[in-house]
């Protein structure tokens, strides 16, 4: 078995399987950067750099998930979520700039704040709003 360097185990559960599903696959992209800047520096480089498009791609998913979520049980955090997401990306503009410029010691260094990142806007921002949403879901079952 292949070291991790971000482990999902159950205690990040948020407790709503499709954004569980999205946050454990978050950690397999994390690893997989993590692998990248393990490699030799060109290699590395383009697999860094290859593995980042999919993140931000896979991001966007699930940061448009998590809005509609918000959107539709008009969650009161919702500006605040936001925010987080829209940092998180001009985050990620940083690094790929940097990257574009040449700058050493990027990729490790973004690694490191993605991982930080997911763990942290999981444990709170994320855990707050699927409890508002299983709050609202156990209120429809009980109104039904």
């Amino acid at each position: 078995m292949s070291f991790k360097y971000v482990q999902w185990d159950d205690c990040y559960s948020v407790g709503v399987d499709l954004l569980d599903k999205q946050h454990s696959h978050l950690f397999e992209l994390t690893n997989a950067l993590y692998a990248g800047c393990r490699r030799g520096e060109t290699v590395a480089r383009e697999h860094f750099v290859d593995t980042l498009h999919a993140t931000v791609d896979y991001v966007t998913v699930h940061f448009s998930t998590e809005e509609r979520i918000m959107e539709k049980i008009n969650y009161s955090d919702t500006a605040n979520h936001k925010r987080e997401h829209a940092d998180f990306v001009k985050k990620v503009m940083e690094a790929q700039k940097e990257l574009e410029e040449g700058k050493r010691g990027v990729a490790m260094k973004f690694v490191q704040f993605l991982k930080d990142w997911i763990v942290s806007h999981i444990a709170v921002c994320d855990k707050n709003l699927a409890e508002a949403f299983n709050r609202q879901a156990a209120a429809v079952k009980m109104n039904a």
